[in-house]
C-alpha cells in the first residue's frame, strides 16, 4: 500500500475520462496513452502527492500545525449536485475520505491536511491554470460542462481544487502511518 494509494486516484481518473467528463486535448501530450490516459496524466497522481508531502514537512518543521474541525458541506454539495458526475463524485469521496479519516485517522494528520491543503492550493492553481487554458491558447485539459457545477476559479473548475483534498488526506496519512512505524521499529 506505501507506494501505490495513488492508484484509487488513478482510477477515478480513468473513470472520468472513460466517460468523458474529461478529455485531453492531443496538442499538449506525447501521445502515449495507458488505460485511456495521457502518460503525463498519470504522472499526476505520482508527483503532485509527493510534491504536496514536502510541503507539508516544510510546514510541520518550521511551525506547529493547529487542529482544524470539518463539516458535512461536502455531502451536500455532492447530493445538490448529484446530475454532475465531476462535482458529485468529487465531494462524495472528499466528505468519504473525512469521513473515513475521523474513524480510522488522528487529528493531527487531518489538521496538517487542511494546513498543506492551503498552502498546496497556491502552485495547484499555477498548475491547473496551465492545464485548464488560463496562460494557453487552448487547454491542456478540457471539462464536460454538463458534468461539473460551472463554479471555476478564473478557468479551474473548483471540483480540481475540491478533489486535490482527498488525495492530499489518503496520501498524508499513510505516509505518516509507514514514518511512524519505520521510526518505531
Amino acid at each position: 500500500m506505501r507506494q501505490f494509494q495513488w492508484v484509487l486516484f488513478l482510477y477515478f481518473g480513468i473513470i472520468k475520462s472513460y466517460k468523458s467528463v474529461w478529455t485531453f486535448n492531443n496538442s499538449y501530450y506525447l501521445g502515449i496513452d495507458l488505460f485511456g490516459l495521457p502518460l503525463e496524466e498519470i504522472f499526476f497522481f505520482i508527483t503532485v502527492p509527493i510534491a504536496c508531502l514536502f510541503i507539508k514537512e516544510c510546514l510541520q518543521y518550521f511551525q506547529k500545525i493547529p487542529s482544524i474541525k470539518n463539516d458535512g458541506i461536502l455531502i451536500l454539495i455532492g447530493i445538490a449536485y448529484c446530475t454532475q458526475l465531476y462535482t458529485s463524485t468529487v465531494c462524495l469521496l472528499s466528505a468519504s475520505a473525512i469521513g473515513w479519516h475521523y474513524v480510522f485517522g488522528k487529528i493531527d494528520t487531518r489538521s496538517k491536511t487542511y494546513i498543506t491543503f492551503g498552502v498546496s492550493l497556491i502552485p495547484f492553481l499555477i498548475i491547473n491554470g496551465i492545464l485548464t487554458g488560463l496562460f494557453t491558447e487552448e487547454p491542456l485539459v478540457q471539462y464536460n460542462s454538463g458534468e461539473f457545477s460551472g463554479i471555476s476559479i478564473c478557468t479551474i473548475p473548483i471540483e480540481d481544487a475540491i478533489y486535490l483534498f482527498p488525495l492530499l488526506l489518503l496520501n498524508i496519512s499513510v505516509y505518516e502511518i509507514f514514518i511512524y512505524e519505520s521510526s518505531a521499529s
